[in-house]
């Protein structure tokens, strides 16, 4: 027996394939985060080129013993140059998604305390960022802006203020609670 079992209270549990399966399903996606922060902390140091110096190899060189991913269009190693800028992409993910994030849930929470008109008109403006394709604003944003991280961080920061319902949602949605008056 493969699948969920039914205890007498109601209650649905694994047997051991199930359950087994599904901590392999959360360990590899953790192993490949983990290579990746690993890679983004320590890529700088154990990088066997440098990122930025020219002509470390032959131009648009394919894949070899020394140069791993190849070489680009200068000559500089990918490999190198992969390892050094995972940090940085790290640091720019990290800041966007924490500046959206944040500023989405506290327009949320400020939209659901509110209520009435306050309420629906940060509402109906998210429903125009959410019907606009996310990736086309942040770029038309970082187009108007100007390039550079700190733009760039703006844009996708602006792009996650769609968060803004689902804190709105939990801030309003608990309402009565019933499971006072049940349990009496």
């Amino acid at each position: 027996m493969t699948g969920p079992v039914a205890s007498a209270a109601g209650h649905v549990a694994l047997d051991k394939p199930e359950g087994r399966r599904w901590r392999w399903q959360m360990v590899v996606p953790a192993a490949v985060v983990a290579v990746y922060l690993l890679t983004g902390l320590v890529g700088e140091s154990v990088a066997p080129y440098s990122a930025t110096d020219f002509n470390t190899g032959p131009p648009l060189a394919p894949p070899s013993e020394t140069h791993l991913f190849g070489t680009d269009g200068f000559g500089r190693d990918v490999f190198s140059r992969v390892l050094v800028g995972a940090r940085t992409i790290l640091l720019l993910s990290l800041s966007a998604t924490l500046l959206g994030v944040g500023a989405g849930c506290a327009l949320g929470l400020v939209s659901g305390y509110r209520g009435g008109a306050v309420d629906e008109t940060v509402m109906r403006l998210v429903d125009v960022l959410l019907a606009l394709p996310g990736l086309l604003l942040a770029m038309l944003i970082l187009t108007s802006l100007g390039p550079s991280s700190l733009n760039l961080v703006l844009a996708i920061g602006f792009v996650f203020i769609t968060w803004s319902p689902v804190a709105t949602a939990i801030f309003v949605a608990p309402g009565p609670n019933n499971s006072v008056p049940v349990s009496r």
